[in-house]
């Protein structure tokens, strides 16, 4: 995904950062199509708890500046695809809300 994200939305930028796990494979891909570096550029509180599953939009934007620390100014480019359907497995979310 993120090999194909630099080909459709290429960026002028000094690093490439994952955001979390989740979003290691497509930082790699994306910087790797790019050329732009790849080092750490998140520090993660450990010490926080989950973060999407937080009540309420304004508690979880402050849980999630708690939590992620960045390291410098940040672009985003989302290589995820956008989800259309809901998860009947049990993880239960809103479209339009930040994790």
């Amino acid at each position: 995904m993120g090999e194909e994200l630099a080909g459709e939305s290429p960026a002028n930028g000094d690093v490439v950062i994952a955001v979390l796990n989740s979003g290691r494979a497509s930082a790699l891909g994306f910087s790797r199509v790019s050329g732009i570096p790849h080092p750490e550029g998140l520090i993660k509180n450990r010490y926080i708890g989950r973060t999407f599953i937080t009540p309420g939009q304004s508690y979880r934007e402050l849980k999630v500046k708690l939590k992620l620390s960045p390291v410098r100014e940040v672009h985003v480019r989302i290589a995820s695809p956008p989800i259309r359907y809901p998860c009947y497995m049990g993880v239960t979310f809103q479209p339009g809300t930040s994790s």
